[in-house]
């Protein structure tokens, strides 16, 4: 499964909705192997829930995070993920 723009509305990345909707589905591990989150406007705190429930994902392969103001802090996150 590929989560990239065909399924993600540009228009309501920045909301809090759209984050807690994608946590909320990450922590079923679904079988995404394809997470496109580029130029989504993901800080620090995004990058923290995003990697919190990646950790348990066993089917992720590639994640696009480009174009995002993650952060130094957003950054160590992304390190420990993998």
């Amino acid at each position: 499964m590929r989560i990239d723009d065909h399924y993600l509305n540009r228009r309501n990345v920045r909301s809090g909705a759209f984050w807690n909707n994608l946590i909320n589905f990450l922590k079923t591990n679904p079988p995404v192997t394809y997470l496109n989150l580029k130029d989504t406007g993901m800080g620090p705190s995004q990058m923290l829930w995003i990697a919190t429930e990646l950790k348990t994902n066993t089917h992720l392969q590639i994640l696009d995070l480009s174009n995002n103001p993650l952060g130094s802090s957003g950054i160590i996150k992304l390190a420990e993920l993998i």
